[in-house]
């Protein structure tokens, strides 16, 4: 009956996913270790509490990473630092002091990555496929995966690579026993080196590249101009000891001289007088390679530690117990991570807490909410700069404030809307014509200035308002063209993009 179906489903879920994480590898490892005479769970006879503290204690760096990178609300963090700079925008004054407090430097090493650790944070929260379902079955999925990769990657695939180096030292004369521990650790260091290959490997093919388009001068085609480093780094020295950090982990210190050629072209589009990405299109890319990065270097990190970790648990113990008992606790560790997270989640975006674990539709609820709310931040951020710029341009006339203030009556009459509404779509498409920082940079001669595309966008947006007006007139026989105007309603990219 319908009462019924949503628990049949959670068991079906719950069945198949015992099924895919272990079930698989827990037979291909007990046939292989059949076949090749070894045993599936190693030296299990022998193990000793002392088995145990040495797994949980080299599971102790996962779980600190863990810890880090899922335990620290990172949106409050995020939201905080928000306000903190909306506040300073709305005491400045009008004369340039609120885009300084925004542009000014940042202290911390983690202050450029607090935005993209909380998204990384909220993606991983919603790729647990148990996020629906009781705590219980999260953990026994989590434990069966846990005990199927340790039978399946150190008893029987390293056991049986080290057994096979260890004949071949034997035939080459070394007694079985000295012969032992280093073709262990040499099969460590091969499944290491492997899974570095496989890592880089993983993050060249999703490369993020930044491309800003343009148009030809003489033939007027638009093109993909690559955005240099020298472009994505030219004010942005935040990042410190992270960023080489990152680097590394994530397989970017060669990211310079891929990049020679991406410089090259882009030097040469700018002697040809094309003018460079804005301020704020920067801001977006650089928001998007920064998140990307940190992505493969905490999923990169992770990966490492725990089969370092877990091999030399194996290596010193000779049985799975220490491994499966220290990756277990750090699976459960992080199953809590993503549950009090995804809590917040809910919480923040309804205002209520989820009893017990959300369903589904309270999940997508959630996520909509969110949007919205991201919406309506950038609404306002983006309105509140576009003020910020129209106070600190000397040429704002008062025939532009004129303009102004009839283009947002005008939305509201034609249109129907509030006055907060009707400011917020003319405030957006002028921010879209004329992005804010573009005022802040050197223009060729003969170059429109900022005033000028403020004012091009308002009269754009007023001829758009009398087209809307004959259309109406007419019985909407023109309602299934979209306007400048509807248009601006969408919010142009910018450092949540």
């Amino acid at each position: 009956n319908e009462e019924e179906a949503p628990a049949s489903r959670e068991w079906r879920d719950f069945v198949s996913l015992l099924v895919a994480v272990g079930g698989v590898k827990g037979t291909l490892a007990v046939v292989a270790a059949a076949l090749c005479g070894v045993s599936a769970f190693g030296d299990v006879g022998s193990t000793t509490v002392g088995d145990v503290a040495i797994g949980l204690a080299l599971a102790a760096p996962t779980a600190g990473l863990d810890a880090f990178a899922m335990g620290v609300d990172w949106t409050a963090k995020a939201e905080a630092a928000e306000a903190k700079r909306d506040a300073a925008a709305a005491t400045a004054d009008g004369d340039g002091a609120a885009m300084q407090t925004q542009n000014t430097p940042k202290g911390g090493v983690l202050d450029d990555y607090i935005e993209p650790l909380a998204r990384y944070q909220i993606e991983e929260t919603m790729a647990n496929p148990c996020k629906s379902q009781p705590w219980w079955m999260d953990v026994s999925v989590a434990a069966t995966a846990r005990v199927a990769d340790e039978m399946l990657e150190r008893a029987v695939v390293l056991s049986l690579g080290a057994k096979w180096i260890v004949d071949r030292a034997v035939e080459a004369g070394v007694e079985p026993y000295d012969a032992e521990t280093p073709s262990k650790i040499a099969v460590v260091a091969v499944a290491c080196a492997v899974l570095e290959f496989r890592l880089r490997r993983a993050r060249k093919a999703s490369r993020v590249q930044a491309f800003r388009v343009e148009r030809n001068k003489v033939t007027g085609k638009q093109t993909l101009v690559p955005v240099s480093d020298d472009e994505m780094n030219g004010d942005d020295d935040g990042g410190g000891a992270w960023k080489g950090f990152g680097a590394w982990f994530s397989g970017d210190e060669k990211k310079e001289k891929t990049m020679k050629a991406a410089k090259a072209t882009a030097s040469a589009t700018r002697a040809e007088k094309d003018k460079p990405s804005s301020k704020s299109e920067l801001k977006a890319f650089r928001n998007l390679v920064r998140g990307k990065t940190l992505k493969d270097t905490l999923d990169g990190s992770r990966s490492r530690l725990l089969l370092l970790t877990q091999s030399i648990a194996f290596v010193s113990t000779g049985s799975v117990v220490a491994p499966v008992v220290g990756g277990f606790a750090a699976d459960v560790l992080y199953i809590a991570h993503q549950r009090r997270a995804m809590t917040r989640f809910i919480e923040r975006a309804l205002g209520e807490k989820p009893n017990g674990a959300p369903k589904d539709d309270v999940i997508r609820k959630a996520q909509a909410a969110s949007i919205k709310a991201m919406l309506h931040r950038k609404k306002k951020r983006m309105s509140r700069e576009v003020v910020d710029a129209m106070s600190r341009d000397p040429s704002i006339t008062r025939d532009v404030n004129i303009l102004f203030q009839d283009v947002v009556r005008r939305t509201k009459q034609v249109k129907n809307v509030d006055e907060t509404t009707a400011l917020d779509e003319v405030l957006l498409h002028v921010n879209k014509a004329a992005p804010q920082g573009a005022e802040d940079e050197s223009t060729e001669d003969g170059a429109p200035t900022y005033v000028e595309k403020m004012t091009a966008a308002l009269r754009e947006l007023d001829a758009a308002l009398d087209e809307l007006e004959r259309g109406a007139d007419a019985n909407d026989a023109n309602d299934g063209e979209q306007t400048p105007l509807d248009q601006s309603s969408t919010p142009s990219g910018d450092d949540d993009a």
